[in-house]
């Protein structure tokens, strides 16, 4: 399932706003044209993606994704970090790099999940290769930030955990498979 925000409606027609909608005889319902700015969100487990640092305490991250989606980052996800109870932000051992609110963050998505409201919850982890600290926010008045999203989602390879049960299959071996049922029947 992928989830779907929008922000910058108008009504419009031909270019100019509009505030009535036409009606027509011949289609049940009534046409209105609209114009907005969308975002199609459809993460999976192991997808690197680009938040920003809404929370920071001693037990977790809380991230924004995109200025809608909100995620997690627990402590148990930052084995490379150490939380630094004075300056609430956590430290990586390796590079010495603070992570606290407003710094841009690169994390996996190690689970998500749809509340009952239908609102998505993201859980990621700090650790693999391009993970961590990217930058700071240079507005934090800003609410929707515009992050790059061609490189904010990208697959990332792990490794299977031994707890899944069943190895992650690529795109072009699932579409082998099915060529090869295809043909035998």
């Amino acid at each position: 399932a992928a989830q779907m925000k929008y922000r910058d409606s108008s009504r419009s027609a031909g270019g100019h706003q509009v505030s009535t909608g036409g009606i027509s005889a011949d289609v049940p319902f009534v046409q209105v044209g609209v114009r907005f700015r969308a975002i199609v969100f459809r993460p999976f487990v192991g997808c690197l993606l680009t938040g920003i640092v809404s929370k920071c305490d001693s037990r977790m991250i809380g991230v924004t994704v995109f200025g809608y989606w909100s995620g997690a980052i627990y402590a148990l996800g930052m084995e490379q970090y150490k939380h630094s109870g004075n300056a609430n932000q956590w430290v990586c051992a390796k590079t010495g790099a603070a992570i606290a609110v407003n710094t841009v963050v690169r994390f996996v998505v190690q689970k998500y999940e749809c509340t009952e409201s239908g609102d998505l919850r993201l859980r990621g982890v700090l650790g693999p290769v391009g993970t961590g600290q990217i930058g700071e926010v240079t507005d934090p008045d800003t609410k929707h930030h515009d992050l790059t999203v061609a490189p904010a989602i990208e697959a990332v390879k792990l490794e299977p955990q031994a707890d899944v049960g069943h190895a992650v299959i690529g795109r072009k071996e699932k579409k082998k498979k099915k060529k090869q049922a295809l043909n035998l029947t």
